[in-house]
């Protein structure tokens, strides 16, 4: 697995290429970063077999549309949070800027355990709950894409925002750190870790 991450996104959301190990086939990762960018950064562009979204905020999905328009990928998001994409209420776009911005709706229904397969290469959908109510996380062989549920340095997203939930998001965080095995953790926010440098955080 093959992983490219772009930090040029509005309000600080990282957008994740990943490709399988020919360079072939990939998906996109919270499309917060314009197509054009991604192709000028990237020599040879891979199919895109699906665009994923860890949760259904605004800018995690500002591209969305571009996204769709240019490569007719599937939109996948989890059955919880899929209203987001359509309702400027439940994306935030309402209540930050007062503007009622809405994307394509989704394709595919994401649950626990489905698997997102590219080219040699796959994703499984863990649930994770609590930034919104249906925060999910996409888990490879070594890679975890966490969205907003857990970041860098004992990090996580918000729970005040319509979904949210302080008692699931402690549940979820608790859930990841107790995974086993060596993964870099790619946040929606911020840098680059680990799974084992910030399971220590939850973990004593």
């Amino acid at each position: 697995m093959q992983v490219k991450a772009f930090y040029g996104g509005g309000y600080a959301a990282v957008s994740y290429l990943v490709t399988d190990d020919t360079g072939k086939e990939g998906v996109l990762i919270d499309p917060a970063i314009s197509y054009v960018e991604v192709m000028m950064h990237t020599p040879s562009m891979p199919h895109v077999a699906a665009l994923l979204l860890t949760h259904g905020h605004f800018d995690h999905m500002l591209t969305l549309s571009e996204w769709k328009a240019k490569t007719g990928a599937p939109i996948c998001v989890t059955r919880e949070d899929a209203p987001a994409l359509t309702n400027a209420l439940f994306n935030c776009s309402r209540m930050f800027f007062g503007t009622d911005d809405v994307y394509p709706p989704a394709d595919r229904l994401l649950e626990e355990g489905d698997v997102i397969s590219f080219g040699n290469d796959a994703l499984t959908v863990l649930k994770t709950p609590g930034h919104t109510a249906g925060s999910c996380v996409f888990l490879g062989k070594h890679d975890i894409f966490t969205g907003d549920t857990m970041m860098s340095d004992g990090a996580y997203g918000r729970y005040d925002l319509p979904g949210g939930s302080a008692e699931a998001l402690y549940a979820s965080l608790l859930r990841l750190a107790s995974l086993e095995g060596e993964y870099i953790l790619h946040p929606g926010h911020g840098r680059e870790s680990t799974l084992k440098e910030e399971k220590n955080y939850y973990i004593r």
